[in-house]
């Protein structure tokens, strides 16, 4: 009888290993493992990882952890908002169109604010309706309180160099990671914010040791990291 028993018992768990196994993996892509996200957190979602800055009811602002790729804000020297900007066509393009359709259905399109620069006066432009943009300084300064160890980031891998230096140019790519080390990885790296700099060419950036530079680099000349963010719908 023991022996019977032992034997059903068996068949059952197999049966249960096969419903398991045909069970779609859902939270695969970890769309599901932010539901219970909170100010603080670090959690995944479709293959980045992401800081969680703020919660507002059912909706969470996510910033990724790292920095994930290296583009200009605009190719060329010349006066450029946010609105014109190149950065801000990839983001809501090529970036946004890199998750799946469902995690797609889980990122909110919001309204930008595009305030002036709040020291040196510099127009941010027309407001926008985004899915994924940068931070502000004012958002810079209200997340990150004042602690530049907090606002500091990296690159986490040479990757994200070499896919600058295919995007972007080898010769350049590998001068310019040349002269930082590009050897010494994850690296110090300052990265791009979306709030115009001390002239309406150059925009603001974070630098790499954490400090808030408001009136920014020329947008044609200089290059950043990229951080993106998004607002998404916890379910």
């Amino acid at each position: 009888m023991k022996k019977i028993l032992l034997a059903l018992l068996v068949l059952c768990l197999v049966a249960a290993g096969l419903v398991i196994a045909f069970v779609p993996n859902w939270a695969g892509d970890g769309s599901d493992a932010i539901g219970e996200a909170a100010v603080g957190d670090t959690i995944n979602f479709g293959g980045y990882t992401w800081q969680v800055l703020d919660v507002q009811g059912n909706r969470a602002l996510l910033i990724t952890e790292h920095i994930i790729a290296m583009r200009p804000f605009y190719p060329r020297t010349g006066e450029i908002t946010w609105a014109q900007s190149d950065i801000r066509a990839w983001l809501n393009d090529s970036f946004l169109n890199s998750f799946s359709a469902r995690e797609r259905s889980r990122i909110v399109q919001t309204t930008v604010r595009n305030d002036a620069n709040p020291v040196f006066g510099t127009t941010g432009g027309d407001d926008t309706q985004d899915y994924v943009f940068l931070l502000s300084i004012e958002e810079v300064e209200r997340y990150f309180d004042d602690c530049d160890d907090a606002r500091s980031a990296v690159i986490p891998s040479i990757a994200v160099w070499e896919q600058w230096v295919v995007d972007f140019g080898r010769d350049r790519g590998v001068r310019h990671a040349f002269m930082l080390g590009f050897d010494t990885f994850p690296m110090p790296q300052s990265w791009g914010l979306r709030s115009p700099g001390g002239h309406s060419t150059h925009a603001a950036y974070i630098v790499d040791n954490g400090e808030i530079n408001r009136y920014g680099h020329g947008i044609g000349l200089g290059f950043g990291g990229i951080r993106p963010v998004i607002w998404v719908d916890l379910g």
